[in-house]
């Protein structure tokens, strides 16, 4: 997702990626259609401004097979997004990336 910055970081558990537009809400939205659960990153914010919505944060704590389908989920949401789609199929199984 070459349009998506997110710098590897020093350490922890979450990644702060930043988002093409003010979309963190919306792709949240659409990647639970997708069954993957994400916090949108205003949620993060003492005093969310516009700008949150730019923001997103990733647990990466999970194991490598559960990161690699997220980020597929997340490349189809974003494309539901961009498309502006307001509904995609489900996915049956939910990957809980909130934690």
């Amino acid at each position: 997702m070459p349009e998506v910055q997110a710098p590897c970081p020093p350490g922890g558990l979450n990644l702060w990626v930043t988002l093409p537009g003010r979309l963190s809400s919306r792709l949240c939205a659409a990647a639970s259609r997708r069954g993957l659960l994400l916090t949108p990153g205003p949620r993060f914010f003492a005093q969310p401004g516009p700008g949150a919505e730019r923001h997103l944060r990733l647990a990466y704590s999970q194991p490598v097979d559960t990161l690699t389908e997220a980020v597929q989920r997340l490349r189809l949401a974003l494309d539901d997004v961009h498309d502006g789609r307001e509904s995609s199929p489900s996915t049956p199984e939910t990957l809980d990336l909130i934690a």
